[in-house]
This record gives structure tokens, sequence and C-alpha cells, in this order.
């Protein structure tokens, strides 16, 4: 039990060197941001320091989790020993707990300061952008670009709109060139019709006068071979 006490002892010990030293990378970052708001300073810069402030919060937000951790688990072993726990082991873990509480202060306050700090260098630099001659001069040209692409865009569209137009009066040409021709086809279709009609006709009173001659035929045929008979 001891042994994992003095194990807890020693590990709290390193946690809270790492986190001093963070601190004080931290509250070196803080106060370059800080300069930024009385000196010129360029969008390189301030990303140079965003990324600092990143990397140490990060680090410093898992090593008081670290230590949280490690300070509960010191009291989990006072409240295991009981009555065996000395009173210099109270005042140990007394101090971590206060230490602790003073790290996590200091790591949200200083953290607060820095995103004051960014949300002010980024306006600084916002409008040192925006009166930058150069930023003007580039802001122009790309709107000088922007209206000669819509002009293109526009006589692209005229010229479809034209084409479509000629497509639609070429359509309506063959519509119309076809409907002429179906009227033909229809017309001659009903000719033909008159004409089988007629051919029909004519072969029926062929028939007939076939019939009737034929008719006449015999009946001659018959009255001579009866004249000759008489």
């Amino acid at each position: 039990m001891e042994n994992s006490w003095a194990e807890g002892v020693k590990d709290a010990k390193k946690l809270q060197t790492e986190i001093e030293t963070r601190l004080s990378s931290y509250y070196k970052v803080n106060a370059s941001l800080n300069a930024t708001k009385s000196e010129e300073f360029n969008q390189t810069t301030l990303q140079s320091l965003e990324l600092s402030a990143n990397s140490i919060e990060l680090e410093l937000d898992q090593l008081i989790i670290k230590l949280d951790e490690t300070t509960k688990f010191l009291s989990s072993q006072l409240n295991s020993m009981g009555s065996r726990a000395t009173s210099n082991m109270h005042r140990t873990f007394e101090s971590y707990r206060e230490r602790l509480a003073d790290y996590k202060h200091e790591f949200l306050r200083t953290k607060k300061a820095i995103q004051e700090s960014r949300s002010y260098s980024h306006l600084i630099l916002s409008v040192q952008v925006e009166n930058d001659p150069r930023k003007t001069n580039s802001l122009n040209e790309n709107l000088l670009r922007e209206r000669s692409s819509l002009a293109n865009s526009d006589k692209t569209l005229e010229s479809l709109v034209s084409q479509a137009m000629e497509a639609r009066e070429s359509l309506a040409s063959q519509k119309q060139t076809l409907q002429n021709t179906l009227s033909k086809l229809t017309t001659m279709s009903g000719i033909s019709a008159n004409v089988n009609q007629l051919s029909n006709t004519l072969s029926k009173l062929k028939a007939k006068e076939k019939i009737i001659l034929a008719s006449v035929i015999s009946f001659c045929l018959f009255f001579l071979i009866w004249w000759a008979i008489a």
C-alpha cells in the first residue's frame, strides 16, 4: 500500500514539473500575441503563434487530466490506509490537490486571454489587408475578371439561344413538309381506292357481257340446229 502511495506521489511530482514547463511556454505565447496589438505582424506570424498555442493547450489539457486522476488515486490510497495514513501524507495530498486547482485556474485564465488576443489580432490583420493597396488592386482585378467571365457567359448563352431558335424553325419546317407529304399520301391512297373500285366494276361488267354473249351464241346455235332439222 505504501509503495503504491510512493509511486503515486512520484507520478504527481513528475506531472507537476511537466505542467509548469508547458504553462511557462503558454505564457510566452500569450505575451507574443499581446505584442501583436502594438506591433506590425503578418498572417504567417499569427498562424505560427496559433499553432503553438493549440499544441500547448492540447498537452496541458492531457497533463491536467492525468494529474487529476493521480490526485484521485492518492485520495483513494489515503482512504484505504485509514488511521495508518500519516499527517505528512495528508499534507502532501492537500498540497497536490491545491496545486491542481491552481493549474486548472491558470490554464483556463491564460486560454481565455489567448483567445481574446487571437480574435483581436485577426481583426487587426483583416483591417490591414483591406487597407492594403495591393489587396485593393487584386480585388479590382478579380472583379474585372468576373465581369469579363459574365460577359463571355452572356455571349455564349445568346449563341445557344440563337442556335435553339434556328433548330426550332428547322423542326417546324420539317414538320410542315412531313404534313404535306402525309396529305399527298392520303390523297393518293384515296385515288388508289377509287381506281381499284372502278377496276372491280369494269371486271364485273366484262363478266356480264361474256355471259350475255355466250347466251346469244348458244341461242343462235340452238336455232340453227332446230331450223336445219325442221
